[in-house]
C-alpha cells in the first residue's frame, strides 16, 4: 500500500485550512438558540466506509459544509456575541473555548464563555475517527450533563449553564456551514494543573481534594460518569500561598467525555461501569476504581491517601449503597 495513501486530502495536497475565526478579538457572531438531540448511547466515532474514501478524496472544507450536524430543533431566542478573550483556540481540538460578552438579547452584557464544537478545525490526520460525529457528540454530550446536573441541584460544583446554539458560519462564494456551541459562566481563579505545589500548604490541598471527590461523588450518584476528570479542567478560586487555614473552592468546567447513566456495553471500560447504577462510596471508587488519585491527581496527594478518605468520607460509608436512577435500598456490591 502506499505509505501516503491514508493521508487526509488536505494534507496530501498541502491545502491549508482556513485561519480560525475564533481567535480574533472583537469579532461579532449571531447565534440562535438551539436545542440538541439527546446523546448516543454508544460510543463508536470510527469513520464509515464512505467517509473513509471521501476522507483522502474530497478536501476538508467541502466536506464540513456537506456534513451538517444532527437537526435537533431550533428555537427562536438570538444572541450577539463579541470576543474579548482566548482561552484554547487550537487546530486539531474538539472544540474551541473563547470568552465573550453578549451584546444583544437576553443575557446582554454577560461575561460567558464560548465553546464552539467546529469540526472543521478537528484533527483530520486520524485516519479511523470521524471528526463530524465525534465534535457532535461532544456537543450533545456536555449540554445533556449540564442540564441534567443543574436539575439535580449541583450547581455549586459547576458553571451557570447559558444554554445550546448553533452558529451560521458563511463561506465565501459556496454558502453556510452550520456549527454548533454551548455557553456557560465565566470562572474566575486559576486552573488545578497551573497551580504551585511548593506554595500551597498541606491542608489547602487536602481541601481542595475533598472538594473535588465529593463533587465527582455527587455527580456520580445522580448517574453521570466523567471520563476526563483531570486537573485542567478544574477551576480553583480564593488561594493563598503557604496559608493553612486557605480553603479554596473549585468549580469543574468540561463535561466533554461524560455520560448519563449506565454505561452501555460499548462503553464498559471498568468493573466499576458495570455494577452502575449501584452507588459505590468514594473510599473504594477512589483508593481502587477507575477515578482514583493516579487519575493526574497523585503529585497532589503526599499522604496517606486510603487513611484519609476513610477519614473524610466516613458517613458516606456508613450510608446504605443504593441506586443512582434513585431505587434506595441495603445493596452492597463487592469489589474484585
Amino acid at each position: 500500500m502506499d505509505p501516503g495513501s491514508s493521508l487526509d486530502y488536505n494534507t496530501r495536497h498541502g491545502i491549508l485550512k482556513p485561519d480560525i475565526p475564533y481567535a480574533n478579538i472583537d469579532s461579532y457572531f449571531t447565534v440562535r438558540e438551539h436545542f440538541p438531540p439527546q446523546p448516543r448511547q454508544t460510543f463508536d466515532l470510527r469513520l464509515s466506509g464512505p467517509e473513509q474514501e471521501r476522507r483522502i478524496t474530497t478536501d476538508i472544507l467541502t466536506r464540513c459544509i456537506e456534513n451538517s450536524p444532527d437537526s435537533g430543533e431550533m428555537g427562536t431566542q438570538k444572541l450577539t456575541l463579541r470576543t474579548l478573550r482566548v482561552l484554547q483556540v487550537r487546530d486539531g481540538s474538539t472544540s474551541q473555548v473563547v470568552l465573550v460578552k453578549i451584546i444583544k438579547g437576553d443575557l446582554a452584557n454577560m461575561l460567558v464563555v464560548a465553546k464552539f464544537y467546529d469540526p472543521l478545525y478537528y484533527n483530520h490526520r486520524k485516519s479511523e475517527v470521524d471528526p463530524f460525529r465525534c465534535v457532535e457528540e461532544e456537543y450533545t454530550r456536555e449540554t445533556a450533563v449540564y442540564q441534567h446536573l443543574h436539575q439535580h441541584g449541583l450547581s455549586d460544583y459547576i458553571p451557570q449553564f447559558c444554554g445550546s446554539y448553533s452558529l451560521d458560519m458563511p463561506v465565501p462564494n459556496r454558502g453556510i456551514r452550520q456549527v454548533r456551541l454551548i455557553l456557560v459562566e465565566f470562572m474566575s481563579g486559576f486552573p488545578m494543573d497551573r497551580l504551585r505545589l511548593d506554595r500551597l500548604a498541606v491542608e489547602t490541598r487536602q481541601h481542595i481534594m475533598e472538594q473535588i471527590v465529593r463533587a465527582e461523588s455527587r455527580f456520580y450518584a445522580v448517574g453521570v460518569r466523567h471520563k476526563g476528570l483531570c486537573r485542567r479542567i478544574i477551576m480553583v478560586e480564593g488561594v493563598r500561598n503557604h496559608d493553612p487555614t486557605c480553603r479554596p473552592y473549585i468549580t469543574i468546567t468540561d463535561f466533554g467525555q461524560a455520560y448519563i447513566g449506565c454505561a452501555t456495553r460499548e462503553s464498559r471500560w471498568s468493573h466499576e461501569d458495570r455494577l452502575l447504577p449501584i452507588y459505590i462510596t468514594p473510599i473504594i471508587r477512589w483508593s481502587c476504581g477507575c477515578v482514583s488519585k493516579k487519575n493526574d491527581f497523585v503529585k497532589w496527594c503526599d499522604w496517606d491517601w486510603k487513611d484519609w478518605l476513610c477519614k473524610t468520607f466516613a458517613k458516606d460509608d456508613q450510608q446504605p449503597y443504593h441506586s443512582t436512577d434513585g431505587q434506595k435500598g441495603l445493596r452492597r456490591c463487592s469489589w474484585g
